[in-house]
């Protein structure tokens, strides 16, 4: 059986609601991932569209790939795949070059996972029960991908 990265990845709760009710195909990011496709992506929702604080796992998404967003007309049809449109696409990229997660499938978690960042990161230093090694796996793997950028 093949193993898949897992990544957390800090989103705003409506985009993160967007993608997990389907709305959402691709999430559009400032700099370049380097991870396979086929890893998931846990959403971890970071501030409502008021601006509170949230801190929740929501649940996650397969990426289907990340491929840069060229030019206008591509930044257009990402814009309509992305829940949003191209004047707050092109605000949100201030002149950057934009990248493109595919959104391949996704799952809401039943319940979300209240926690904050920091309490995640000290709990994949000391949490040690066999039934954690999946998400302890994923912070590992954020780490690793945050130290690469």
């Amino acid at each position: 059986m093949e193993r898949h990265e897992e990544l957390l990845m800090p989103i705003e709760e409506q985009y993160a609601t967007a993608i997990l009710a389907g709305r959402k195909r691709y999430e559009i990011r400032k700099y370049q991932l380097r991870f396979p496709r086929g890893t998931r992506i846990w959403l971890y929702a970071t501030k409502t569209s008021r601006g509170e604080a949230t801190g929740a796992i929501l649940g996650s998404f397969i990426s289907g790939g990340c491929s840069p967003v060229k030019g206008e007309r591509a930044l257009r049809a990402i814009a309509k795949e992305a829940a949003t449109t191209p004047s707050s696409v092109r605000t949100y990229l201030a002149g950057k070059q934009g990248w493109a997660i595919e959104v391949a499938s996704y799952q809401r978690l039943k319940r979300p996972l209240l926690t904050t960042l920091d309490d995640l990161w000290m709990w994949r230093r000391f949490k040690s029960s066999s039934g954690d090694r999946k998400l302890r796996r994923c912070l590992d793997a954020t780490s690793k991908y945050k130290q690469r950028r």
